[in-house]
């Protein structure tokens, strides 16, 4: 009997608890967006990865480069660092990286998931982010580009120690068309002829 009361109090403590904590606490949900950093590889390999991601309603994330599904709903964000990581070393493009993942939180969430174009573009602004977006399909969002247009366009982003770097793409390449964007990116498309035509 006394075995049998202490399991009950046991039982009443761990449902007291439960009630106490978030049910989803330190546990990423479909919805929610998170920030991922890679490291231990080139500042030049690091652009592609980098950047906010939404968990999908399947619970997965795009990861690209290698372009795996990630399961993140459900999981904490240090289980979905280990598992992108081994992804990658699986894929056998990377030897040693560290992935670096944060949940967005509030309001912030809403307001990062955009992006901005201008200059020759027909409808210059923000642009709604969405996972696995390319610069060409962030360039057709803001109406296409103006027949004034330089072939040349320029990708400003801020890196991990939150410079803004300013990164400089011929459009006309397949390879620039397909490259991913991220929230908070900002492209400007010049008028043909100008500076960045000449060098």
């Amino acid at each position: 009997m006394k075995l049998l009361k202490n399991l009950k109090l046991l039982a009443a403590l761990v449902g007291f608890c439960s009630f106490l904590l978030p049910a989803h606490a330190g546990v990423i949900k479909s919805g929610d967006a998170v920030k991922i950093s890679l490291k231990g590889v080139p500042a030049s390999e690091q652009v592609k990865v980098d950047g906010e991601y939404r968990v999908r309603d399947s619970g997965n994330i795009r990861i690209p480069i290698i372009n795996v599904n990630i399961q993140a709903a459900g999981k904490t964000p240090e289980q979905v660092e280990r598992n992108i990581e081994a992804a990658f070393k699986a894929a056998e493009i990377y030897t040693s990286p560290t992935i670096s993942l944060q949940v967005i939180e509030g309001e912030k969430k809403m307001i990062q998931m955009v992006l901005s174009v201008g200059g020759q573009v027909k409808k210059p602004g923000r642009v709604q982010y969405r996972e696995g977006m390319t610069l060409a399909e962030a360039i057709q969002q803001a109406g296409d580009r103006t027949p004034f247009a330089s072939k040349y366009l320029y990708l400003t982003r801020k890196n991990k120690e939150g410079k803004l770097m300013r990164y400089k793409y011929d459009f006309k390449e397949p390879k620039s068309q397909t490259l991913l964007v991220f929230p908070n990116d900002v492209i400007t498309v010049p008028q043909r002829g100008g500076i960045i035509d000449r060098g």
